[in-house]
């Protein structure tokens, strides 16, 4: 019976985690098509945005704030104790491994928590006090949008996720 508490505990965290990336994105009007929490407790958002959100700075903070809404989602509603923490680890292990010559792909393959390691790979460009300002910002901003539409976070968990 312990196994199935957890199980289900991972799949409602799993939820609130997808539901913050998915209103997030939508909150930046990107098109979510695909928002799912399996049985195993995985999930998945996917979203489309212009090509172009790469190519500025505007674009890239609206990207991270997409990227870190899930873990800032599930501190919110009382499954870890802390989504920072998380990012900072993220960010620096992405940018060891570029350092290191990876590429993207393979530290997204590499790293389980692959949000934090893609907030790392979109600051790549700055020094660490620069990122960690940027990171800072798009979690504030990424907690303001979750808290204002809280409802709809909650709403997605309700539906199962799509």
């Amino acid at each position: 019976m312990q196994d199935q508490s957890n199980a289900a505990k991972q799949r409602r965290a799993a939820a609130f985690h997808e539901a913050g990336h998915a209103v997030v994105a939508g909150h930046w009007g990107y098109d979510v098509y695909q928002n799912h929490v399996g049985q195993d407790g995985l999930g998945e958002v996917r979203f489309t945005h212009p090509p172009t959100e790469y190519d500025s700075p505007e674009g890239r903070f609206r990207l991270l704030t997409v990227d870190v809404a899930g873990s800032l989602a599930e501190e919110m509603a009382g499954f870890i104790p802390s989504a920072w923490e998380g990012l900072l680890e993220g960010h620096n292990l992405a940018r060891a491994g570029l350092d290191a010559g990876q590429t993207p792909s393979e530290i997204l393959d590499e790293y389980e928590r692959g949000d934090a390691a893609e907030a790392g790979i979109l600051l790549r460009e700055l020094d660490a006090t620069e990122a960690e300002r940027e990171l800072r910002g798009a979690h504030d901003a990424a907690r303001t949008i979750l808290s204002e539409r809280w409802d709809d976070v909650e709403a997605m968990v309700q539906a199962g996720g799509r």
